[in-house]
């Protein structure tokens, strides 16, 4: 399976006065696999997704532009 068809998106949610970040994956038949843990860093939602065996979408995790 290639890495865009297994894409997921990573997303923030409110949490008191900030946000921590989650991770979900539709299916092509439109079924969701939304993570049970919120993750207080980026860098840590997109590993977790990662170690799932899902990538998160390059607009998310590309290059900083300067």
């Amino acid at each position: 399976m290639s890495a865009a068809a297994n894409a997921c998106e990573i997303y923030s949610v409110s949490h008191k006065n900030s946000f921590l970040w989650k991770w979900r994956y539709t299916s092509a038949d439109g079924c969701e696999n939304v993570c049970a843990e919120d993750y207080k860093l980026f860098s840590d939602c997109a590993a977790a997704a990662r170690a799932s065996g899902y990538e998160p979408r390059s607009d998310w995790t590309g290059p900083v532009s300067y």
